[in-house]
C-alpha cells in the first residue's frame, strides 16, 4: 500500500514539474490600486466576457504586501504558452471595450 501510494505521489510530482514548462513567456503589470475590491470584480468581469474567454494567457493577481520602495499595492502576472500569443493579446486588449473598462 506505502509503494502504491508513493508511486502516486512521484506520477503526481513529475506531472506537475512537466506542466510548468509549458509557459513560454511571461508578463508583469504593477497597479496601485486605490480600491482592491474594485480592482477584483473588473478584471472578473472581464475575465467573464467574450473577450476575456478569447484571451490567449493564464492571468495571476496577486497583493504586494512586502515591495520596497515601489508604489504598486498589486500586480498581475500573464503567462502566455507560446511568445507569439503575447502580441495576439496585446492586440485583444487594444480593440475590445471590456479590457479598457477594466483598467479605469
Amino acid at each position: 500500500m506505502k509503494k502504491s501510494i508513493l508511486v502516486i505521489l512521484v506520477a503526481l510530482a513529475a506531472s506537475n514539474l512537466y506542466a510548468q514548462g509549458k509557459h513560454e513567456m511571461h508578463a508583469f503589470y504593477f497597479f496601485n490600486v486605490s480600491n482592491p475590491a474594485g480592482f477584483v470584480a473588473a478584471i472578473d468581469k472581464f475575465a467573464a466576457s467574450d473577450c476575456g474567454k478569447r484571451t490567449p494567457a493564464d492571468i495571476g493577481l496577486m497583493a504586494e504586501t512586502i515591495n520596497g520602495s515601489a508604489a504598486s499595492t498589486h500586480f498581475v502576472i500573464a503567462s502566455f504558452e507560446e511568445v507569439g500569443d503575447f502580441a495576439e493579446m496585446g492586440a485583444l486588449m487594444q480593440s475590445c471595450a471590456d479590457a479598457a473598462t477594466m483598467f479605469q
